[in-house]
């Protein structure tokens, strides 16, 4: 079941993750944008939102231009599509079919990689810290892995 990330939950994530406005943060899955313009806004660091809902992604390069936020992006791809090179932080809410197709090891070390009810199974990457969070579907944890 989806939920929306509740933004006071994410602001206690992107703490507990030390996001600051050096890192350039992707959203697969970005839904509405909320957390992306969140992001842009407070923190001030490089955003970029992917979906693969065209609507989604309208909605949030209005908002984007709405705000002026010119370090917020959106992007209507595939998750297993985007590069990674260049990106310090990652959400990947939850499972989606193309997961496994994410070329994680593209991104550079001490590249941090927040995950929703699972730790990311992935080589390389150890998991330094947890949140628990409430959605509106129910109680979960919230991962931060860090490539090694």
């Amino acid at each position: 079941m989806y939920g929306e990330t509740p933004l006071t939950l994410w602001a206690e994530i992107v703490k507990k993750a030390q996001v600051s406005r050096l890192d350039r943060l992707i959203d697969l899955g970005c839904g509405r944008g909320r957390l992306c313009l969140w992001t842009s806004f407070w923190i001030g660091c490089h955003v970029t939102g992917i979906d693969w809902v065209p609507s989604f992604i309208s909605r949030g390069r209005l908002l984007s231009r709405l705000f002026r936020l010119s370090s917020l992006g959106f992007d209507c791809i595939g998750i297993s599509q985007v590069s990674l090179k260049e990106v310090s932080v990652v959400f990947l809410y939850t499972y989606h079919p193309d997961e496994y197709k994410i070329d994680f090891k593209q991104l550079p070390k001490g590249a941090r990689v927040i995950t929703v009810s699972e730790s990311l199974h992935q080589e390389d990457f150890i998991t330094t810290g947890s949140v628990n969070g409430v959605f509106p579907w129910g109680k979960t944890t919230i991962f931060i892995n860090k490539k090694l």
